[in-house]
């Protein structure tokens, strides 16, 4: 059994295509209603540099209520 964060070259490169992979669907703001289906409405209302989401507004609807929030974002930077 792989313990997460094996120092194999291999496991190593794999753990960081996931981590990649999942922090790309993860920050895919504008595409979480396609899996959210509660979810009726997101606007990234503000970007840095980069084009990462800062700020994001969602509009959540269930069982005959709806909710709008924003969450804001903080981007720390990795230690590799």
């Amino acid at each position: 059994m792989r313990r997460c964060g094996a120092t194999t070259s291999h496991g190593v490169d794999h753990d960081q295509r996931v981590a990649r992979d999942i922090y790309a669907v993860v920050t895919d703001f504008e595409h979480y209603a396609d899996w959210v289906s509660d979810l009726k409405r997101i606007e990234v209302l503000t970007r840095d540099d980069q084009g990462r989401g800062l700020e994001v507004e969602f509009r959540a609807a269930a069982f005959g209520r709806s909710t709008t929030y924003t969450l804001p974002l903080r981007i720390r930077q990795s230690a590799g």
